[in-house]
């Protein structure tokens, strides 16, 4: 939030603006209106956002081995600045009330609110709130300024609270507001309809049928997991040359010689069949290198979602403890209330994600 007493006099002249103009539906105009801010505020920060269909995809040319490497693709997906901060508009959107019955969408890009015409970036909004960290911040700070208000109690809290703020020490509240900014493309991954990862190269490292409930026991699935990678790393590297030694050694002891002596008097025939399962073991190891790597890459990208989504929950919940320590900041915006609220619903959400338990094999 800036610190400049002069936003105050800019808000109350926003507010102004054609204040003579009655909107008939309010409730249907809300809604439009929401939505028109936000496709403005991210076709001028971003661009026009373009739609192209996925190509259509020709695997009769692959090889061999990009056949394999595309059945381990491990598929991670992360979300573009554009999409966090949309998600950031549909959450602020959906679970707080903006209605205003003195300003219009024409009346919001022609005195270029959201949007700057032809300078598109130049828009008011981010001329003024130009160091506004958070994705949910920013859609707050549009929704509001494109929803003024006449109301004289509310200006005056809005103008007290902005002499509060630039008097208060805001160091811990820039950096719970930093911590948010730092995680939020990771954490809002599930407010999206992405896949964050390839998740049916994700089920082998779970329990199956009666043994689901050991899906959600960390040191049940740690201790069948490495030890299954131990065996992988066994049988991909040792299996056939420990095979193919025992086979030799047998029929050597069995001569009485070695099993040098025992193949250097094989026929070049039995050399090559004895030969070709050493060199197919190569490609055995080098399948279950690729399929270990795969799966820590996995591992690790939903390691570092759930991370972030912790941090931005607990950032959340610090800032709101720092607001309810000034009781009179929290009279003068009743909306920093919700900042509680955003944390409880960001992890409420997370919990009610089908596409998250599948993920971590409940399901």
């Amino acid at each position: 939030m800036s610190k400049h007493p002069l936003i105050t006099y800019i808000f109350a002249a926003a507010c102004l603006i054609n204040s003579s103009y009655t909107l008939t539906d309010v409730a249907a105009q809300a809604a439009s209106t929401t939505d028109y801010i936000s496709s403005q505020y991210l076709n001028a920060t971003f661009g026009e956002e373009k739609v192209t269909p996925p190509a259509p995809v020709d695997d009769s040319n692959l090889t061999f081995m990009e056949r394999f490497n595309k059945l381990l693709d491990p598929k991670k997906e992360g979300l573009s600045p554009r999409e966090v901060q949309k998600i950031g508009f549909d959450i602020v959107a959906s679970n707080q009330k903006f209605e205003s019955t003195i300003i219009d969408n024409s009346c919001i890009d022609k005195v270029k609110l959201v949007g700057g015409g032809e300078n598109s970036q130049q828009h008011l909004l981010g001329t003024i709130f130009n160091d506004i960290k958070t994705a949910t911040g920013k859609a707050h700070a549009a929704f509001t300024f494109c929803h003024p208000t006449t109301d004289v109690t509310t200006l005056r809290n809005r103008q007290q609270a902005i002499a509060l703020l630039s008097a208060t020490d805001t160091t811990k509240i820039d950096t719970a507001l930093t911590k948010i900014k730092s995680v939020e493309e990771k954490s809002y991954i599930f407010w999206s309809s992405k896949n964050p990862v390839n998740a049916e190269l994700l089920k082998p490292l779970y329990f199956n049928s009666f043994l689901t409930s050991c899906n959600t026991n960390t040191v049940a699935l740690e201790s069948s997991n490495r030890l299954l990678q131990t065996f992988q790393l066994a049988f991909g590297a040792l299996y056939v040359p420990a095979v193919t030694y025992m086979e030799l050694y047998i029929i050597a002891s069995m001569n009485n010689m070695s099993c040098k002596q025992l193949f250097t008097l094989m026929p070049a025939l039995q050399k090559s069949i004895l030969i070709l399962p050493i060199a197919l073991q190569g490609l055995m190891a080098y399948a279950t290198f690729r399929g270990l790597q795969t799966t820590g890459e996995i591992s690790n990208h939903l390691q570092d979602i759930l991370i972030a989504t912790t941090s931005h929950i607990n950032a959340l919940k610090t800032l709101s403890s720092h607001v309810k320590n000034n009781p009179k900041l929290l009279q003068q915006l009743p909306s920093l209330n919700s900042i509680n609220f955003l944390a409880c619903l960001t992890q409420t959400h997370l919990l009610a994600n089908r596409r998250f338990y599948l993920l971590l094999g409940v399901y």
